[in-house]
């Protein structure tokens, strides 16, 4: 061969190749830059990106061979070199699991690609097989035509005695080298492109020691009564199928000669069904009908039912139409990935009795209990819980009206954020000329910001406007006094006295604990981890501190001014949010929940507060509050006044004051809440029927049987007076497009100057999440 010709044929990108290069888009591993086909290499160089692990930064410099060298000896090259270094990443200790995925998908990729051989010659077996379909074009055997074409194309590899590989070894962690079909191979590649839940999922099924069978389908064990016996057909009335593809024309061929055999009309299709009965056997007959119930004082009443054949649901009709008036609830249910009936009763049963038919469904002959399903657990599903901090980018901007930002972008863990908590620290800056003890008002670390927000894939959850006041509203009600000394840790009063957080700081430094249950009503409701999700916390800091501190003791009072001057440095602020890992069978569904695209739904309940600046001084009021939409109903209305206490500091913001309020009326719609008068007399102290609303709360809130109320009474009347309004009662079967709400109430002496009233609206919120594709949706 001429050095021309050798060099010739060394030349090209080969057919594989080509395709790749041609791609109009770019088909990466989602948060990946190179790890993937079709990649703008110019663009992403000039931009500066450099991968954001080893196995990206070794796709680049495989993506940096290819676009030097067109030749088809150095592209193959590169290939093997970037196969041994992603099967190095694929063993590496210090690789997530995420990591490992994808580097098992890339291993298996080049591999496939090598294998088939780009640029060795396809290109005239292409050719060569269309011009064999052109001589051939009136043959309707597509086999025939096939073989053809097969044969055609072999024969252009003259130089090649071997056949194409039909099949490739795939790196496997230890044990036997498992062999997939090449068309599998290539199907590595593409679940490459959609994602690592595939190519997970993928490893999972070759890893598999035994194949996957789908068994009968029977929900209903067989039993074997008196009446009939099972009979093995003769293996002479069935069929032999050709071990060739067939057409449904050929099917229905040697389906006529099976015996009984029921024809079906041409538009129909054949398809495998999964029978549970034979409708011509009965299932249900005498020896194996009768179910017992087992009542309170022990007696057991059997339930005989009729002969028949039947079905799971049927089952269940018959049943119930025959079980005592004292069983209110009996179902039959049938798994569908254990292929086992499941039993779901208000009641004892009984199937230790004569004729039971325990064995039909699949139970054993004993007495099982209202709880059927409960088996004792030994195994701790999760391994390790440990909380990590996120610090904002800058560790300088807490001043004024400064935005803190803290992101979390490790999707490959799995997070708890009802169980996170804000980390405060810092200092009081008291100037020399100041006069008194500087202390935190109730729940003062809140008051340092005016605005917080929680996001999920930069689509915002929960904002909270004000959280100093909106946590105090819904803490006074939702806390018990067991909380107290938790409460300490988030600068709130324990005592509820004079004394103000007394113990909180020592010489005026400070550090504390706000947990997010304590702001957000996303992180109260919803208790599960979230997956394959980023996660934000946006805090704007107030424009002042005066809310957040006050000064007590001798010369506070005349020196109001001077002690106005204090201000409050935060040296840091983090979030630290709990680390989950699980055991690999618990990581094992959670793949699979990653790998069903599914949409999961998370409810819970937001806080909306409103704020009246500065009410008018009348002695009867009616507020406009806001309009919703029928998703967002709301359920509780809290409601409270402060006097002077904004920006005041002499006076705790965490309190509020009773305005001499004698009436609260809530209109929804046409409906008003709650249907009598509270009829008040804070004079008097006569706040029965307040203080009942208020204990109320937790029964109602948080579906318990008992209250434990925070405050007392007498604390409430004094600190804090606040209206709870229940709305959770309402005809959701009428609907409407938006909902308004309106608060009227009545105080007995005109309201006083600088007199603000707030109200803390909680309803109803439904965010849907994708963790596959990280889609985040408000309902």
């Amino acid at each position: 061969m001429s050095p021309a010709r050798r060099s010739n044929k060394n030349k090209g990108g080969g057919l594989i190749n080509t395709l790749i290069n041609k791609l109009p888009i770019e088909l990466h591993v989602p948060g990946y830059q190179y790890c993937g086909p079709g990649t703008n290499l110019k663009k992403r160089l000039t931009r500066g990106d450099k991968g954001i692990n080893l196995l990206d930064s070794a796709c680049r410099d495989h993506d940096i061979a290819y676009e030097r060298s067109n030749s088809i000896t150095d592209r193959n090259e590169a290939d093997r070199i970037l196969e041994q270094r992603a099967w190095d990443r694929f063993k590496a200790k210090d690789s997530s699991l995420k990591e490992k995925a994808v580097a098992w998908g890339v291993t298996t990729a080049m591999k496939t690609k090598r294998k088939i051989g780009g640029g060795c010659g396809y290109k005239a077996a292409i050719k060569a097989a269309k011009n064999v379909i052109k001589k051939n074009i009136g043959e309707k055997n597509l086999l025939k035509l096939s073989k053809k074409c097969v044969a055609v194309a072999r024969k252009t590899f003259k130089t090649k005695k071997t056949k194409a590989p039909r099949i490739i070894t795939v790196p496997k962690k230890g044990g036997v080298l498992p062999l997939i079909p090449i068309f599998a191979g290539l199907s590595a590649l593409g679940a490459l492109t959609g994602g690592v839940a595939n190519v997970v999922k993928m490893a999972n099924e070759f890893n598999r020691k035994t194949p996957s069978h789908l068994g009968n389908g029977v929900y209903l064990a067989p039993y074997k009564g008196n009446s009939y016996k099972i009979v093995t057909p003769n293996k002479t009335g069935g069929a032999t199928l050709p071990n060739r593809a067939l057409y449904d024309y050929e099917l229905l061929k040697f389906a006529r000669d099976i015996p009984h055999f029921i024809e079906v009309e041409n538009t129909a299709q054949i398809c495998l069904l999964s029978l549970q009965t034979n409708n011509s056997i009965p299932n249900i007959e005498p020896g194996c009908n009768t179910i017992g119930f087992r009542n309170m004082i022990g007696q057991i009443e059997n339930v005989i039912i009729p002969t028949g054949s039947y079905e799971l649901d049927d089952l269940e009709s018959v049943i119930n139409k025959f079980m005592p008036d004292y069983v209110t609830h009996f179902k039959l249910k049938a798994n569908s990935n254990t292929l086992k009936c499941m039993i779901s009763c208000s009641h004892e049963i009984d199937f230790s009795v004569e004729n039971s038919v325990a064995k039909l469904l699949g139970f054993r002959n004993v007495l099982y209990t209202t709880d059927v399903t409960a088996d004792y657990v030994d195994d701790c599903k999760i391994t390790q819980m440990q909380y990590h901090s996120f610090t904002p980018y800058s560790n300088t901007s807490f001043s004024y009206n400064d935005e803190i930002r803290i992101n979390i972008q490790n999707m490959d863990s799995y997070t708890l954020p009802c169980e996170s908590f804000l980390y405060i620290e810092g200092n009081v800056q008291k100037p020399s000329d100041a006069v008194g003890d500087v202390r935190f008002s109730n729940n003062g670390l809140a008051f340092l910001f005016s605005e917080m927000r929680y996001e999920i894939n930069g689509i915002e959850i929960q904002k909270l406007k004000s959280p100093g006041v909106s946590s105090c509203l819904k803490a006074y009600c939702s806390y018990t006094p067991n909380d107290l000394n938790t409460l300490d840790n988030c600068a709130w009063d324990t005592e509820m006295d004079g004394e103000d957080n007394k113990n909180f700081m020592t010489d005026n430094v400070f550090a504390g604990c706000i947990p997010l249950k304590h702001l957000f009503g996303f992180c109260e409701d919803y208790k599960k981890i979230l997956l394959n999700c980023n996660q934000q916390l946006i805090l704007n800091r107030s424009s002042t501190d005066l809310d957040a501190i006050r000064v007590v003791g001798a010369g506070a009072t005349e020196h109001v001014e001077k002690n106005k001057k204090i201000t409050i440095e935060l040296t840091k602020v983090a979030w630290k949010m709990p680390i989950i890992k699980v055991t690999d069978k618990e990581k094992l569904k959670l793949l699979k929940v990653l790998d069903s695209r599914k949409t999961l739904s998370c409810a819970f309940r937001t806080w909306d507060l409103c704020e009246y600046p500065v009410l008018p001084r009348n002695t009867s009021h009616s507020w406009t509050i806001k309009s919703s939409s029928l998703l967002e109903k709301p359920r509780f209305i809290l409601f409270g006044l402060q006097t002077d206490r904004k920006k005041n500091i002499e006076i705790d913001a965490g309190r509020f004051d009773h305005c001499q309020l004698k009436n609260l009326k809530v209109h929804l719609n046409s409906e008003v809440f709650p249907y009598e008068d509270f009829r008040a007399d804070l004079k008097k102290n006569t706040t029965s029927l307040l203080y009942k609303a208020y204990t109320d709360f937790q029964k109602s809130y948080y579906e318990r049987d008992y209250c434990e109320p925070l405050l007392s009474k007498n604390v409430f009347q004094t600190y804090v007076p606040i209206v709870v309004v229940d709305l959770s009662h309402q005809n959701d079967n009428v609907k409407s497009s938006t909902i308004d709400l309106r608060i009227e109430f009545e105080t007995d002496t005109v309201i006083p100057e600088k007199t603000a009233a707030y109200c803390l609206i909680l309803h109803d919120q439904i965010i849907t999440y994708n963790p596959f594709s990280g889609d985040v949706r408000k309902l």
